[in-house]
């Protein structure tokens, strides 16, 4: 197994627990990468205040920040803070700052001047229980680094005594929190299946409240039992998962610590290329954080892919590296695995010289900690007899608390029987007279329905009757039309022709040619009166309409009103490919003479443009002209305008009136085409 599935290798993850809580804290802040504006206003802002006590949020703010994302940036506003709070006599002041140093050197793996800082500010909250929240703060940081040095019992009593306080306090997120703590220790305590338990209590909790880091950090500690237990490819999925959580986060230390998980597991299974890919991105981002032990591991983790590459010299590199760091911090499990990785990686390089040397700093390493987890296991047996009689307690209490709810209970329900029969005579009583009062209300309801469905049959039949008069009216004055122009043109147009005819015979023998006649005048009337007579007779019944349709007959007719010095323009974009019903032509030809007839009359217009045009089933009928214009109103309506409004309710038209005074008017008719209408 590579080193990071290890025990020791595994507490790492629980540092990055308290990053977890800076980051609830400070989640709604900008995030690293994308904040530059955010940290740059909250420095312009300290940079304008001068009295001390309005200094401090700001502060508070900017040190949180760098201790979630860059801990080394914290240091001169905690040496500010740190100043305020002892000059001004601020003792709970001053524990904040101590609590803020505990998790600066903790990052920084400086785990005794972390421990003087945390018991410095558990010091004060412990002299007033209000302060009992702000307590688990160091606590949990002081079980963070009992994790990392291996005290895994003392570490499991500080959590369990963390989780009272905000189990109490309903605190949901840290309630989570401490379960995903818990389920560290007791998986680097070997007892797997609690491990994975109270993860799964973790996830649930941590589900439910929308707690998407708290979340991350539970699927991921299940995949590292998992990773350490050997099921390696049950671990991937979880690993990814949680990554996903931390790239919506944009959580740069739980990124780090997914990529290390994901690393080991693909190493594990032989697939080195893309274990050296993680690991290398874990690294890179541990770096840019200086988060010196997690990117100690990281570089142990390097190594020993190399190693297993076959490409020594980067392993020893990275070994080297390794060594020195953890030397550095005083990190003896660390330092332990990458003294172990050098001297195999000498061997396999024929160093041995540099081999034995390392192989000796391993043992005299594995010393210390053989003195130091005889230590702990006493510890832990105490801790664990503790942990185990306050389990006991807590189950007898439930069990006492059980036998009082049962209690409680059989009482309750004797008191909710009766109040449930009163709720339910009542509701009964309620019910019925609504239920009354709703058929009441259904009969009214129908009745006046029933007059609105009468009154709309009324209505329509009126409409039908009065429709089919109008349409009866309308074919009996075309009828008698085409009869009067009939008459005209076969009866008085033939007697005017005759007249004519005989008046032009007797001329001829009685009058010299050279000579003027009366009878000459008169024949030159009979004329006019036969031109005047087809006129009429044209007008009220169109030959053009009959016989080529209504597009022919509007041209006819706008060449007629062009004689009067208007300029008219018909266009159609469907010439010659229009044909109606001749009555319904006929309608429309009539109401288009009665609109050029008002241009003439009233309009006083010098120009008209006349479009047709079919859309969707339906003729559309524009007549604008660049009169005078009116306001389109209901008293303005004459009788003509009325007339074009009836004619196109018969086709089941609309009718629409665009005008205004002084910029000209455009009349808009659509007529649905009928069945019989063909293009």
């Amino acid at each position: 197994m590579t080193p990071f599935s290890a025990n020791h290798n595994s507490s790492l993850f629980i540092q990055i627990v308290l990053t977890v809580i800076l980051i609830s804290i400070t989640r709604y802040l900008p995030l690293r990468g994308q904040n530059i504006s955010y940290t740059d206003s909250l420095k312009i802002e300290l940079q304008q205040i001068k009295i001390d006590t309005l200094r401090v949020p700001v502060l508070r703010k900017l040190i949180w920040h760098f201790l979630a994302f860059s801990p080394q940036e914290s240091a001169p506003y905690l040496t500010e803070l740190e100043t305020i709070a002892q000059t001004g006599d601020h003792p709970f002041l001053r524990a904040i700052t101590h609590n803020y140093y505990g998790i600066k050197y903790r990052h920084e793996g400086k785990f005794p001047e972390a421990i003087n800082h945390f018991n410095q500010a558990l010091e004060f909250y412990r002299t007033d229980p209000k302060y009992e929240a702000a307590s688990t703060g160091p606590l949990f940081n002081l079980a963070v680094i009992n994790q990392n040095i291996g005290s895994y019992g003392e570490a499991l009593k500080m959590n369990f005594k963390i989780l009272e306080i905000h189990e109490n306090l309903k605190n949901t997120a840290m309630i989570s929190q401490t379960y995903n703590a818990i389920g560290n220790n007791y998986k680097d305590l070997a007892e797997y299946s609690k491990a994975i338990l109270y993860f799964d209590s973790a996830y649930v909790q941590a589900k439910r409240n929308n707690h998407i880091a708290e979340t991350s950090l539970s699927v991921q500690s299940k995949a590292n039992v998992l990773l350490e237990t050997g099921r390696f490819e049950e671990s991937i999925p979880l690993s990814l998962e949680a990554l996903e959580l931390n790239r919506n986060l944009n959580f740069q230390p739980g990124i780090a610590s997914n990529y290390e998980a994901l690393a080991n597991a693909h190493a594990e299974m032989m697939n080195f290329n893309l274990a050296l890919q993680y690991a290398l991105e874990a690294m890179a981002i541990n770096n840019s954080l200086l988060l010196t032990r997690a990117l100690t591991v990281n570089e142990i983790v390097v190594a020993d892919i190399y190693d297993r590459m076959g490409r020594t010299d980067l392993a020893r590199h990275y070994a080297g590296k390794a060594s020195d760091r953890s030397r550095e911090m005083g990190d003896i499990e660390s330092q332990l695995l990458a003294e172990d990785k050098l001297a195999d990686i000498h061997e396999k390089q024929q160093r041995f010289e540099l081999a034995n040397e390392a192989r000796k700093r391993a043992a005299s390493l594995r010393d210390s900690l053989f003195h130091r987890d005889k230590l702990e296991i006493a510890q832990n047996y105490e801790t664990r007899y503790e942990v185990e009689k306050k389990e006991k307690a807590l189950e007898n209490l439930a069990l006492q608390n059980k036998i009082a709810g049962l209690e409680l209970q059989r009482q309750k329900k004797l008191r909710t029987v009766l109040i449930v029969g009163i709720i339910l005579l009542i509701f009964s009583v309620v019910l019925i007279a609504r239920i009354l009062q709703l058929r009441i209300a259904a009969q009214k309801l129908r009745r006046e329905n029933e007059k609105v469905v009468y009154s709309n049959k009324i209505a329509h039949m009126e409409f039908e009757r009065k429709t089919v008069a109008i349409n009866s009216m309308l074919n009996g004055q075309e009828k008698e039309r085409s009869r009067i122009a009939k008459d005209l043109h076969d009866g008085l147009g033939s007697l005017l022709a005759t007249i004519k005819y005989q008046l032009e015979t007797i001329i001829d023998h009685t009058v010299r040619q050279d000579q003027e006649n009366p009878l000459h005048h008169t024949g030159a009337l009979i004329d006019t009166a036969c031109d005047e007579v087809r006129r009429i007779a044209h007008n009220m019944m169109p030959q053009a309409l009959k016989e080529f349709g209504l597009i022919a007959a509007i041209k006819d007719l706008a060449t007629n009103v062009e004689q009067t010095g208007i300029e008219v323009h018909v266009e159609s974009l469907d010439e010659a490919r229009i044909r109606l019903p001749l009555n319904e032509e006929n309608i429309l030809y009539r109401i288009v003479q009665e609109l050029l007839q008002n241009c003439i009359k009233h309009a006083r217009a010098s120009k008209i443009i006349i479009q047709l045009a079919t859309y969707k089933q339906q003729m559309i009928l524009t007549i604008e002209d660049d009169g005078v214009g009116f306001t389109p109103d209901s008293s303005t309506l004459g009788m003509g305008l009325q007339n074009i409004k009836t004619r196109i309710g018969v086709l089941k038209g609309a009718f629409e009136i665009d005008a205004q005074p002084g910029v000209g008017s455009t009349f808009t008719i659509t007529v649905p085409l009928s069945n019989h209408a063909h293009l």
